[in-house]
């Protein structure tokens, strides 16, 4: 059972990715992970922000930072199905968007970023990078 904040927000935003209709296999942080032969699948982390307190009594600290998720693609395969899965997965986490967890309310707070695409020697990267924010 996860207790700290960080932890609760991290598997907030997972299952939210997980949970997702027709979602690719996913790279878990620190996870064995074979890639699919076809070599499209996602890759996620969390990036906590540095915490801040809101008040002078710090009891109430504001918790930021992104997740970052990338379609991974076979290069060579063109580019636009790629972004059309990397906007699916911005639509998943639309500016506004509340997931509720533990206690938390986990706010998305700033239209997710489709950045421009990384071509390796296999695969082709699009990133997503979706702001979060925690009031506690």
């Amino acid at each position: 059972m996860a207790n700290h904040p960080e932890t609760i927000i991290g598997l907030a935003l997972f299952d939210r990715l997980r949970t997702m209709p027709g979602v690719l296999p996913i790279a878990w942080p620190n996870v064995p992970f074979t890639p699919p032969d076809d070599q499209r699948y996602l890759r996620v982390y969390v990036l906590p922000g540095q915490p801040e307190g809101i008040d002078l009594s710090g009891r109430h600290i504001r918790r930021g930072g992104m997740l970052q998720v990338s379609v991974c693609w076979p290069a060579g395969a063109g580019i636009t199905a790629p972004r059309e899965v990397a906007g699916a997965i911005a639509d998943r986490f639309a500016l506004g968007t509340i997931i509720e967890r533990g206690g938390l309310r986990i706010r998305i707070s700033r239209p997710p970023r489709i950045a421009g695409e990384l071509i390796e020697d296999v695969v082709v990267q699009v990133p997503i990078t979706a702001h979060y924010d925690v009031l506690s």
